[in-house]
């Protein structure tokens, strides 16, 4: 009697081990999905994730969402819907144990991948906290980009140009590492990128200039800022509120308080950019 109770409880405290999946492990959730998007009315994907790694990508579809997530169901919780009728996608992976997310740190708790349709317009806003994200936004037709970074790296790239006009772009970010490269094929109008606690690197290039104006205005906080910009763009930049030094490229020429390529004061369509409130250094390149 004494052997069965002591099997019945050795059974019981195995049971036990493998329900927490802490020490033998849980095997992750995977959801690999797809959606059609209506024609008439743009896409809108609202993306929230709060740990692990981000990635958005063209797909090979002209009107389908494709989406993969991978998730630890012992840190996060997945919230999923896409609503056919208003075209609207809603992506939250939330973290339920912040405790238990730094205890496995060391491994991917989550991975969401998201590959967007070429032939429809697309309105894009995304957050992130405590997240790796590498976006490749080019060759869609992006018509506004929202992206607000808590914490983390980010590493945002347009490989191609944009289809579309981005009538609005907005970044945030709040503490971490933010690249941003070939802007110069995002074809936005009116941007808008913050940065707070950590480095920002900016290249402004693409295949070639808008046949628009443009506008960007670069708000900075603490940390180095490097700025690349084509030589042989109409490209201005106007500095202000700066605590700290400044090193610009001799290609850009000094005038009436800014910055100026060669070809800004004969250019029918031109680049702004606006930077202010530093505490870091900023680096103007031309490339």
């Amino acid at each position: 009697m004494a052997f069965v109770a002591k099997r019945g409880w050795f059974l019981v405290a195995a049971l036990v081990v493998l329900q927490s999946g802490h020490v033998l492990g849980r095997e992750q959730v995977r959801r690999h999905t797809s959606f059609t998007v209506r024609e008439g009315e743009p896409l809108k994907v609202r993306l929230e994730v709060d740990a692990g790694t981000l990635g958005v990508r063209r797909g090979d579809e002209a009107r389908t969402v494709g989406l993969r997530v991978a998730y630890d169901p012992d840190v996060c919780d997945l919230d999923l819907d896409f609503d056919p009728d208003r075209n609207l996608l809603r992506v939250r992976l939330d973290v339920k144990s912040w405790f238990r997310q730094q205890k496995e740190s060391g491994r991917d708790v989550a991975r969401v991948e998201l590959d967007l349709p070429s032939a429809v317009d697309v309105e894009f806003r995304a957050r992130t906290k405590a997240s790796e994200a590498d976006l490749e936004l080019g060759g869609l037709r992006l018509t506004r980009l929202e992206l607000k970074v808590l914490a983390g790296e980010t590493r945002l790239r347009f490989g191609k140009p944009n289809l579309a006009r981005l009538r609005r772009m907005k970044i945030t970010e709040k503490v971490g590492e933010l690249e941003v490269e070939k802007l110069g094929n995002a074809r936005f109008e009116d941007g808008e990128i913050s940065a707070g606690i950590g480095d920002l690197r900016v290249d402004l290039s693409g295949e070639e200039p808008p046949d628009f104006d443009q506008d960007l205005e670069l708000h900075l906080g603490m940390g180095a800022a490097e700025l690349e910009a084509p030589a042989d763009w109409p490209v201005r930049f106007e500095i202000s509120k700066l605590l700290a030094g400044v090193d610009v490229s001799g290609e850009f020429h000094r005038r009436e308080g800014g910055y100026e390529s060669a070809t800004y004061r004969t250019a029918e369509h031109t680049l702004n950019v606006y930077i202010s409130e530093h505490l870091g250094s900023v680096e103007i390149i031309a490339r």
